[in-house]
């Protein structure tokens, strides 16, 4: 095992399981926890038990830059303190992972069959879970995160990992190739 990814949920296992490089996801296990407590718990255990690159990805629930440094500050501060020279990203996702789908409207609108209208993108930047309830709610097709998922195409996906959050993720399992073939 190269690296570890641990996040909050299941919804947000199944966007990284879809959106990271395939090349990146063969040494590396995506974890879901069962809530921000849990993650951070697990990361530390990982980091003691197994001395494997972690990286933590949970929410901000929050687009406020304060609430997003204290929710990294947070993550840094109880996962790091056990890593012992392992490597350790925090990254945070604000205000939710579901935001990452929205980086790209196009493809949501194809996806979904429809534009979708200003009210909607304008909830997206700040509740995200809730912006996808409402369109899975107007479709007919497109019932849940799964449909959406399955849907993507190679340039979709490639158009999402330049996202923040993916590039964050991306760069560090890049750097724990270095880590593991050093060690």
């Amino acid at each position: 095992m190269r690296a570890y990814i641990i996040v909050e949920g299941q919804s947000d296992a199944s966007i990284l399981r879809a959106l990271l490089p395939n090349e990146l996801l063969e040494d590396t296990e995506i974890v879901s926890a069962d809530g921000a407590s849990a993650a951070k718990s697990l990361a530390r255990s990982l980091l003691v038990r197994r001395q494997t690159p972690v990286a933590v990805v949970m929410d901000a629930d929050s687009v406020a830059p304060e609430r997003i440094q204290e929710c990294r500050q947070s993550i840094e501060e109880v996962v790091e303190s056990v890593a012992g020279g392992v490597p350790v990203k925090a990254v945070v996702a604000a205000p939710a992972m579901e935001a990452i789908l929205f980086h790209d409207e196009m493809m949501l609108a194809r996806v979904f069959g429809q534009g979708l209208s200003e009210h909607l993108l304008s909830l997206a930047r700040i509740q995200p879970q809730d912006a996808l309830k409402k369109l899975f709610d107007q479709s007919d097709h497109v019932k849940n995160l799964d449909d959406i998922l399955n849907s993507l195409t190679r340039q979709d996906i490639q158009i999402l990992q330049k996202s923040s959050i993916l590039q964050e993720l991306i760069a560090f399992l890049q750097a724990t190739r270095e880590f593991t073939t050093s060690s």
